[in-house]
């Protein structure tokens, strides 16, 4: 317990994303990095410095920025979710 899982928690960011914006958002991977780029990436993103996922049988520590243990990072969803709405629609 504890524990969410990623996939659900993002696809429920995308609903409330297009919720938001009135319209089906397309692929938000593209938008999604945009905003991670982006000079307001602290407000989008709390990034994971801390760290790693090696657990005994190897992997990787936690990075500044993008890494392959967090991604971008927890998404901060009350800033994310209108930046998302305001992005125009990407067809998927």
């Amino acid at each position: 317990m504890g524990q969410v899982r990623a996939a659900p928690a993002w696809a429920a960011l995308a609903a409330l994303a297009d919720q938001q914006a009135g319209r089906r958002l397309g692929l938000l991977n593209p938008k999604l990095y945009r905003l991670a780029e982006s000079k307001r990436y602290a407000s989008y993103f709390h990034d994971i410095t801390v760290g790693d996922n090696i657990e005994g049988v190897g992997g990787y520590s936690t990075l500044p920025g993008f890494d392959l243990v967090t991604g971008w990072g927890t998404p901060q969803i009350a800033a994310l979710i209108p930046a998302l709405a305001a992005t125009k629609a990407v067809r998927s």
